[in-house]
């Protein structure tokens, strides 16, 4: 169930689950490197829809994709 912070949704890591058909570990992954913007609430990460939107923009993956070999 999403959450409504300061009028914003926001999605637990669960859910976030379900929508991207990834398993947890990818998801916390994400977070723990920056590559999906969330907040920690206590031990619960939350991911705003906005953010959730920026992830999935294919532009934005192109981005981290040139990013990462660049740094490789």
């Amino acid at each position: 169930m999403t959450r409504k912070i300061r009028g914003q949704e926001y999605y637990s890591v669960e859910e976030l689950v379900d929508i991207l058909s990834v398993g947890r570990q990818s998801i916390q992954g994400y977070l723990r490197s920056g590559r999906l913007k969330g907040i920690k609430l206590g031990a619960i990460w939350n991911v705003s829809r906005i953010e959730l939107d920026r992830f999935l923009n294919p532009r934005y993956q192109e981005n981290v994709k040139s990013l990462e070999k660049e740094v490789q």
